[in-house]
C-alpha cells in the first residue's frame, strides 16, 4: 500500500511539472495542482473526430481554442464564461495563428438543440461571443465546435458544460 501511494505521488508530481513547461502550457494545461487532472477530464469529451475529405492535415495544437486572445483555460471555463471564442490552427497564441471558420452547436441528452433563439446554429463564423451560446445552455450540455473546412478536422472540440462553484 505504501508503494502505491509513493508511485501515485510521483506520477502526480511529474504531471504537475509537465503542466508548467511551455510545451504543455500551449495545450491549455496552465492550471494549478491539485485541480489539473479532474478539471481537464471533467469538461473535455471524445471529440468524435472524423477524418476530413482533404488528404493533408493542418497543424492543430492540442488546445486550438482561444478565449479573448488567450488559450481556453479549462480550469475556469463553464456556463458563466464570457468573451470571444475562436478556433485556431498553428500556435494559437502566436503571430502565425490562423483563425479557422467553424460552426457551434449545443447538444442536450444526445440531441442537437435547435431553438429559434439560437441564431448561431449552422452559421459559419471565425469568432463568437461565447455568452450568446452559454446563456441557452444547462449543466451537462455539450458545446460542439466543428471546423467548416475538412482539412482542419482535428480541431473539432466537444466540451461538457459545467457550472463552476461560486458562479
Amino acid at each position: 500500500m505504501k508503494l502505491n501511494k509513493t508511485i501515485s505521488t510521483r506520477i502526480t508530481f511529474v504531471l504537475f511539472i509537465l503542466a508548467n513547461y511551455s510545451a504543455f502550457s500551449q495545450c491549455g494545461f496552465k492550471v494549478s495542482y491539485p485541480i489539473f487532472l479532474p478539471t481537464y477530464q471533467e469538461i473535455t469529451l471524445d471529440n468524435e473526430l472524423e477524418p476530413g475529405s482533404q488528404t493533408s492535415d493542418e497543424h492543430i495544437y492540442c488546445n486550438p481554442l482561444v478565449l479573448d486572445g488567450e488559450l481556453l483555460n479549462y480550469e475556469t471555463f463553464g456556463l458563466q464564461s464570457t468573451g470571444t471564442l475562436m478556433l485556431m490552427a498553428e500556435n494559437p497564441i502566436s503571430s502565425e495563428a490562423i483563425p479557422i471558420p467553424f460552426t457551434i452547436l449545443l447538444r442536450r441528452k444526445g440531441t442537437i438543440m435547435n431553438e429559434t433563439s439560437m441564431h448561431f446554429m449552422n452559421e459559419e463564423m471565425l469568432a463568437i461571443e461565447i455568452s450568446r451560446v452559454l446563456q441557452l445552455a444547462k449543466p451537462g450540455d455539450h458545446l460542439i465546435i466543428n471546423p467548416v473546412n475538412g482539412k482542419y478536422w482535428k480541431a473539432k472540440r466537444i466540451l461538457k458544460l459545467i457550472k463552476r462553484e461560486g458562479c
